[in-house]
């Protein structure tokens, strides 16, 4: 009796299914991620004066971007999230959203670091500058 090739012999990282971790990690993950921007972009989509209050309140944007960025970013996270629960354009998708999310990580820093004190506004509702932040 010989021995079966290396080359035969099934890789340590797929399950009894044939299905390796890495694809169920990844399709957790997607799907997570997904929810999260579906449900973001959905409860934005319905307040248009929270989200450019919620924009502006991160003092980021000169005030001629700050309503055009508000109303697209509901159906951004919207489109992002459907793409991502669908499996369309899945790396488009989450290049995008990783994008999207690293620039809200930047502009949560960056108020963080001026002494701005404001909620994120993420799943809706105004981001709320408090009396502590001061007005410029």
């Amino acid at each position: 009796m010989t021995q079966p090739s290396a080359e035969f012999a099934p890789p340590a990282a797929f399950d009894r299914r044939g299905l390796r971790m890495h694809d169920w990690l990844s399709l957790a993950t997607r799907l997570v991620l997904a929810v999260v921007f579906l449900w973001a972009g959905l409860a934005k989509a319905s307040d248009h004066q929270s989200v450019v209050l919620a924009v502006d309140a991160y003092r980021l944007l000169p005030r001629a971007l700050v309503d055009p960025v508000a109303a697209a970013l509901p159906w951004v996270e919207i489109s992002l999230g459907a793409f991502l629960l669908l499996g369309l354009y899945f790396r488009f998708a989450g290049a995008a959203a990783a994008t999207l999310v690293a620039g809200f990580l930047v502009a949560l820093a960056q108020a963080k670091a001026r002494g701005l004190a404001i909620d994120c506004g993420c799943f809706g509702g105004a981001a709320r500058a408090t009396a502590s932040a001061g007005s410029t």
